[in-house]
């Protein structure tokens, strides 16, 4: 026979392996869907009291985290800036050398 009586301290006390069975249970931040099913289990085991407030900032600043991570991921390559595709200072004034001597070379 049952000896609880559904006390306070009952409730506490089964409150903690509650808590890290559900949060044991969630799904793993891969991947943008795995990452919005984790922030929608732990907003909804915060609601239900089986995840502390406390707990609950940390796994969603977790997940911000790993959503962070998740975009840059998915987004291109940035295209090299102009100044980089333009040529070096020494290559230009190679080149205006050449361009020289090439003056010069025709002038005699």
């Amino acid at each position: 026979m049952d000896d609880h009586d559904g006390s306070t301290g009952d409730a506490i006390w089964a409150q903690t392996p509650a808590s890290k069975a559900y949060c044991n249970a969630m799904p793993m931040l891969v991947g943008y869907e795995g990452a919005r099913d984790f922030i929608a289990c732990a907003a909804h085991g915060i609601l239900i009291g089986a995840i502390p407030r406390e707990k609950g900032g940390q796994l969603l600043s977790a997940a911000r985290v790993a959503l962070a991570a998740i975009q840059r991921e998915r987004e291109p390559p940035k295209p090299p800036s102009a100044r980089a595709s333009q040529p070096s200072k020494k290559m230009r004034l190679e080149q205006s050398k050449q361009v020289e001597d090439k003056q010069n070379e025709q002038l005699i």
